[in-house]
């Protein structure tokens, strides 16, 4: 079997994101609040509160938690071991040139 691996960056959705996100949602026919930016009561501050949940960590912290260990999962590493990468053959025409800053 083949597998494609993503690993996302420590960022989930912006405010537009999230907006469009609701609105595609409410087109589909789930009855969610609107976004309200600007609270106006206790309701739309509660809103506001659970939607922030799910937005970007440079917004909420929050999310950071448990998001910054980058290592490879077990299984992951389990099929690289079973299934080794081959680099493939050097060709001796390549054109490549490798260049390095110097003090």
């Amino acid at each position: 079997g083949e597998a494609n691996i993503i690993k996302l960056p420590n960022v989930s959705a912006s405010i537009p994101q999230l907006k469009e996100c609701i609105r595609e949602l409410q087109s589909q026919g789930y009855a969610l609040p609107d976004y309200p930016e600007e609270p106006k009561d206790d309701k739309e501050k509660d809103i506001k509160a659970r939607y922030s949940k799910v937005l970007g960590s440079a917004v909420n912290p929050v999310l950071r938690e448990g998001n910054s260990d980058r290592r490879a999962a077990v299984p992951v590493k389990e099929y690289a071991f079973r299934y080794p990468h081959s680099m493939g053959k050097w060709d001796a025409e390549s054109k490549t040139h490798v260049s390095c800053m110097s003090d």
